[in-house]
């Protein structure tokens, strides 16, 4: 990696492992101190948790999704498995059955978008 370093007369850039050498050949008495950045350094803005506050708030909505979700899904199976269902409203399975197929889908994915923010947080 380069690193921009700037001297009296200009500024140029120079590759880690030189600026290194550099720095070691030097007095460090006699020279300003040079500071290489670790490799593994986060920035000075990175989050303390891992998220983002807009992360923070997707995680929140993500949550609430899946109770609804959880909730609306074993409602609609609840409605669906019922023996008097067929009877009176057999025109409406169809569409109750993509209906839970699109909740369930939608549940899946919400699950993995929790997994990897939550995985993010307890880094």
């Amino acid at each position: 990696s380069l690193i921009k370093v700037e001297g009296d007369d200009d500024s140029y850039l120079l590759r880690k492992e030189e600026l290194k050498r550099r720095v070691q050949q030097q007095n460090p008495v006699n020279s300003p101190a040079v500071s290489v950045p670790a490799a593994n350094a986060k920035p000075k803005n990175a989050p303390k948790n891992g998220l983002t506050y807009k992360e923070e708030r997707e995680l929140e909505k993500v949550e609430e999704r899946i109770a609804f979700l959880e909730e609306e899904i074993a409602r609609l199976e609840g409605e669906f498995s019922d023996p008097e269902f067929f009877k009176t409203r057999s025109a409406e399975a169809a569409g109750i059955q993509k209906e839970i197929s699109a909740h369930k889908e939608e549940y899946e994915s919400l699950c993995l978008r929790w997994e990897e923010l939550e995985s993010k947080r307890s880094v």
